[in-house]
Order: structure tokens, then C-alpha cells, then sequence
């Protein structure tokens, strides 16, 4: 829908309607709020001429006056009131308009008479009557102030009031036709401020009144949105790809994809562990690799949701270029000399303020992107401090991206050159994702592009003055059989297929073991078994009790014992309730390295597949970084 077919801007003569209330009512207000002060003003003039001018002259003018000003903020006193009554109808408003008018120019002429009862008293002198001329003149713009709204009042009532000041003053000779001058000089003044604020007051009120008309119609959208949500929905799905409509889907469904998913990666794992025949070991590892494309398929898909809805937040820290580098020189060097490809890392000693999470996973992407679509030449990761701020670049000698693909490329799902949807290319998530994290990051990033060219992405980062530690690589599992030798792990879980997997696993790697279905069964291994070393919870084991509940009760009388909680929920408050609960935690699906990895270090830092770096997550978004490297929260309770 154009919001623009549908918004009713008000027509000139509305304006008009308008303008002429507010003038009015604003008028009305100014009258009721100055009208003690002009006594005042009044009282102090009556008092300051004691001396010059008899008192019968100046209650003479003070009286009328007085009645006329008191007659005037009655007037705006029964204005107002009905007013704020409710919608007054257009004729009453004029008649209101007249009334107020009518009382201002017979206040201005009372107020501009006090200049002839001054002049004819016998002991009166110059001086008194310049005294008044300039009280008047005063009072003037007093009136300019309270009638600025209403420009057709100014006209009629200030000549009133100066012009008496004027011809008085015209009439004494060569002295005083200069003071007239003066004064018709701040009569003309106070009639262009008074036609220029009228035109500004008008100006304001009809953008008011449109600003009220858009308000107005959005609140009709609003109101409309609820009934017609399931179209607009349908409609976005089939002119946007549906890819937020479908990582939601994917972030709603994520436990109960993830389930058997976990179970799979897990008896993946323990093929692997077993000594196999070649053949039987190949389709092993394509198994494997099936298993850990479809894991980052849904990690990624359930980022894109939470990338959209707000739900991660970076953790700012100071990061090391140099060994930031390094942990990607580990993996990509070996992908870059795998395809031919030359392979150019140029670090430097220095370091940037950034998330560490996503700033790995942002690069890794771009890395990755560049490595799949380049065929021959090089790919090549650099920095260079420019003040400060700190420049990073990612550049390829690929096929290049045509100018006007260049936005494209950012879209989910958007895989250019790769109508086959050939996997060895990926899914089409990484750039979008490279481009969420660097808003997260507050770092844009820039590309530079043509066909035949290559194609070079830059994004800039805060420079930091400081010298980072950073994670260290974790170990590659070959303490496997000592870890095995010495531990006994419990897992409590309600999915019988995952518990079934981890069976298998635990007996593949000689783990001694023990499986519950419930915390009813969780508490009788503690009644009837010595308590192990190390415990893995599923967080969703049913309505009444979840794993965490079990953790802390488990915490509280073991404390030494490793706890890790594992979850498929992507909810961002329970999430937030594990993390603050302090124990280790990682979503599901859970691979052997990982699992090995927290055994041996008892903390929360683990890697996915054959991963090389270590990251530990965010606290408080639950993101992991997708393969090649994963993680859970830091461990501060064992």
C-alpha cells in the first residue's frame, strides 16, 4: 500500500479553520497570563505621575482602561472555557475572533489616550509626557507580543494606540516631529514582526496539522497490520526469498531439528573412533562432512534471525593482528595450497578494538568466499594501521563481481556463477553474515570490484594500544586415551536416540559412563553411584525440572564436578539465563572434539571439527562461531 494514496492532507481552507483556532485560543492564553501585570503596569504609572499630573486626570484613563482590560480577559476566560468544552463550530469561533478584536482596539485606544490627559494638565511638563509616551509605546509592543498569532488584530488595534503617540508628538513643532519619525519607525517594525511571526505561526500549525493526518494514518495501518499480517507476510515471502521469514522458522524449530541431528553428528563421531576399512573410512568422512554442512547451514540460518531481531551484541576487547592472522594463516594456508593458489598473509604488530568472535567469523567468511570462487592467482589477508583507525582487506584475483551484482552478493542465499547450487560453493550465507557482523562491529565493509579484476573487501576497525593475549590453540585430541582412562561422565537427556549415541561414543573412547532419561533417574545415580567427574545436562528435559535446575542442585553438593549444559533452545532469555548461571555451555550439535576438548581443560573452551582456533562465545548472545571453529560460554564454575 502508498502510504501517500491514502494520507488526507488538509485542504487550504482547513488550514485556514485551523489557524484561525489556534490564533485565537493562543491569543486567549497570552490575555489570561499578562493581564495582572499590565494592572501592575498601570498601578505604577498612576503613582509615577502623582507629582506631575492630578490624580482625576489619571484615574480618567486608568479607570476606562482597566474596565476594558478586565472586560477583554473575560472575554478569553469564557473562550477558553469553551474551548476546552469541546469542538466549537466555526461561526462561534469568528464571533469569538470579533469579540476579541473589538476589546483589543478599544484597550489600545484607552492605553494610547493617557498621552492627551498627561499633555492638557496644567502641571505637567515634557518629561511626564515622554515618560507616558514611552509607557505606551511599551505597552505597544506588549500587545505586538500577545496578538503576534493574530496578524488582522495587530492592524486594527496598534494604530490605535501609536498613532495617538504619533500625531501628539507630530503636533509640537520641529523637536517633536523627530520623535514622531522615531515612533512611526517602531510602528512599522512592530507591524513587520507581528505579519512575519503571523506567517511563521501559520507555516507551523498546517505542518502540525499534516504531521497529524500521517500520524493519524499510521495508526490506521496499525490497526489494519493485525488482520493483514498473514498476506504481508505471504507477499514478502514472494517478492524478498522469504530469508527472514525462514531463519525464524528455523530459530522456532531449532530444538527439534537439532535433536536427531546431535544424535547423528555423535554415532558420526564414533565411526570415525573405530579402526575401519579405507572404503568404509571414505564414506566416513564425506559422512562427517554432510553432517558438519548441514550443522552451519542451521547455525547460520538461526544467526540471520537473530542478526535482524537485535538479539547480538559485541563484546569489545583488544585483539592481536598478528596472531589473529595466525590462527587464519592455519586454516587457509593448507585450502589455499590444496587448490594452487598463493597464499599472502601480511600481518603487522598492532592490534584493534573489536569483538574477537565476530571479528574472526567475519574474516573467516570473506577468506572462505575468496578461496571457493578463486581458480588460479591468490588470495591474500593484510592490515595496515592508518591512525587511528586500522585497515583489514581480504583480496582475491577471482572472476570478479560486475558493479551491478556488487549488492547483490550480499543478499542471502545469493551464489553468483552457481545456478547448480554446486555445495563445494557453500549456501550463499557467508557474505550476508560478513555483513551483519561488520554493522555489529561498526566496521562497513567496502568492495571493490570488476570482472577480471579479483574482487577486494576492506572494512576498518578502531586501533587499540594495547598488547592482547590470545586463545591459545586448543590440543588435537591425542590425549584421548588418557582422558578415557581416568573419567567417568554422566549425561542426562530425554531423547532416546541421543542418549543412544552418546552409548556408543563413550564405549568407543573406553569412558566410563552413565545415562539418565529424567532427573528422577538423575537422582538415583546419585543415590546408588559415586559421584563422576564430570556431568553433560540437556537443559530441555521436560516441563517440570530442566538440566540447569539439575546442575545447580548437583553444584551445590559437588562442587569439583565438571558440569556442562548442552541446549537446541535458540530462545535469546533462556540463553541469557544459562549464561548468568556461570556453568560451561554449547549448542547442540555437540561433536566429539568439542566434548574431548572441555574433559581435558575442564572450561568452557572447545573447537568443532578439524578446526584449529579457539574462541570462546559471547557472553550473553549464545552465537557460536560456525565451523571450521565453534564454542561455548566461558566456564566460571567447574
Amino acid at each position: 500500500m502508498d502510504r501517500t494514496d491514502t494520507v488526507a492532507i488538509p485542504l487550504e481552507s482547513d488550514i485556514d479553520d485551523l489557524v484561525l483556532r489556534e490564533a485565537q485560543r493562543t491569543t486567549a492564553m497570552q490575555v489570561r497570563n499578562v493581564t495582572f501585570g499590565l494592572f501592575i503596569i498601570i498601578l505604577i504609572t498612576m503613582i509615577s505621575l502623582q507629582d506631575r499630573v492630578p490624580f482625576a486626570y489619571t484615574a480618567a484613563w486608568a479607570v476606562p482602561l482597566v474596565m476594558a482590560m478586565a472586560v477583554r480577559a473575560a472575554i478569553a476566560r469564557r473562550m477558553l472555557r469553551e474551548f476546552d468544552a469541546g469542538d466549537v463550530p466555526a461561526e462561534r469561533v469568528r464571533l469569538w475572533e470579533t469579540r476579541m478584536r473589538v476589546s483589543c482596539m478599544v484597550n489600545q485606544t484607552f492605553a494610547g489616550s493617557t498621552v492627551w490627559f498627561t499633555s492638557t494638565s496644567t502641571s505637567a511638563d515634557d518629561r511626564a509626557v515622554l515618560f507616558v509616551t514611552v509607557l505606551s509605546a511599551l505597552f505597544a509592543i506588549g500587545t505586538i507580543n500577545n496578538l503576534a498569532a493574530d496578524y488582522k488584530s495587530v492592524i486594527a488595534s496598534i494604530p490605535l494606540l501609536m498613532g495617538q503617540l504619533i500625531f501628539y508628538w507630530a503636533a509640537q513643532g520641529t523637536e517633536g516631529l523627530t520623535l514622531a519619525l522615531a515612533l512611526i519607525v517602531v510602528t512599522a517594525l512592530m507591524i513587520r514582526f507581528a505579519r512575519n511571526h503571523s506567517r511563521i505561526f501559520r507555516e507551523s500549525v498546517a505542518m502540525r496539522a499534516q504531521k497529524d493526518a500521517l500520524l493519524a494514518e499510521q495508526e490506521v495501518l496499525a490497526a489494519n497490520q493485525k488482520t493483514m499480517l498473514t498476506q504481508v507476510r505471504a507477499a514478502l515471502d514472494e517478492a524478498e526469498a522469504a530469508n527472514r521469514a525462514k531463519a525464524q522458522f528455523l530459530a522456532a524449530a531449532s530444538h527439534d531439528l537439532r535433536q536427531p541431528l546431535h544424535a547423528v553428528s555423535l554415532l558420526s563421531d564414533t565411526l570415525a573412533l573405530h579402526e575401519l576399512p579405507e572404503p568404509a573410512r571414505a564414506v566416513v568422512d564425506q559422512q562427517r562432512l554432510a553432517i558438519n554442512a548441514l550443522s552451519n547451514m542451521f547455525t547460520n540460518l538461526l544467526d540471520l534471525s537473530r542478526f535482524e531481531s537485535g538479539d547480538i551484541q559485541p563484546r569489545w576487547t583488544d585483539v592481536s593482528i598478528r596472531q589473529l592472522f595466525a590462527q587464519l594463516d592455519i586454516e587457509f594456508s593448507p585450502q589455499c595450497a590444496e587448490r594452487g593458489l598463493d597464499w599472502r598473509v601480511h600481518a603487522i604488530d598492532g592490534a584493534v578494538t573489536s569483538d574477537p568472535v565476530h571479528l574472526i567469523r567475519l574474516l573467516r567468511n570473506l577468506l572462505s568466499n575468496a578461496v571457493r570462487y578463486t581458480s588460479t592467482g591468490h588470495v591474500e589477508l593484510g592490515a595496515a594501521i592508518d591512525g587511528d583507525r586500522t585497515r583489514i582487506w581480504v583480496n582475491d584475483s577471482g572472476p570478479g563481481i560486475a558493479p551491478e551484482h556488487q549488492e547483490e552478493v550480499f543478499q542471502p542465499f545469493v551464489q553468483l556463477g552457481n545456478k547448480a547450487r554446486n555445495r563445494e560453493r557453500g549456501f550463499g550465507l557467508g557474505l550476508a553474515i560478513a555483513r551483519h557482523l561488520g554493522n555489529i562491529l561498526g566496521s562497513a565493509l567496502f568492495l571493490r570490484s570488476a570482472p577480471g579484476e579479483g574482487t577486494r573487501f576492506t572494512l576498518f576497525a578502531r586501533t587499540a594500544h594495547t598488547a592482547p593475549q590470545f586463545p591459545a590453540t586448543p590440543a588435537d585430541g591425542s590425549r584421548t586415551a588418557q582422558v578415557a582412562a581416568r573419567m567417568t561422565i554422566w549425561v542426562v537427556e530425554d531423547d532416546e536416540f541421543v542418549r543412544t549415541a552418546f552409548s556408543h561414543q563413550f564405549k568407543a573412547l573406553g569412558l566410563a559412563h552413565r545415562l539418565a532419561a529424567s532427573p528422577a533417574e538423575f537422582r538415583a545415580l546419585m543415590v546408588h553411584e559415586p559421584i563422576p567427574d564430570a556431568v553433560i545436562f540437556d537443559d530441555m528435559l521436560g516441563e517440570e525440572e530442566s538440566g540447569l535446575d539439575l546442575a545447580i542442585e548437583l553444584s551445590s553438593g559437588s562442587p569439583e564436578t565438571r558440569i556442562l549444559i548442552v541446549t537446541a533452545n535458540t530462545q535469546k532469555a533462556r540463553l541469557q539465563v544459562i549464561e548468568n548461571s556461570g556453568f560451561s555451555w554449547m549448542h547442540k550439535p555437540l561433536t566429539t572434539q568439542q566434548m574431548l576438548h572441555w574433559l581435558e581443560s575442564g572450561n568452557a573452551m572447545a573447537a568443532e571439527g578439524t578446526a584449529g582456533a579457539v574462541w570462546p562465545s559471547v557472553k550473553g548472545d549464545g552465537l557460536r562461531t560456525p565451523a571450521p571453529a565453534d564454542a561455548c560460554a566461558p566456564a566460571t564454575r567447574h
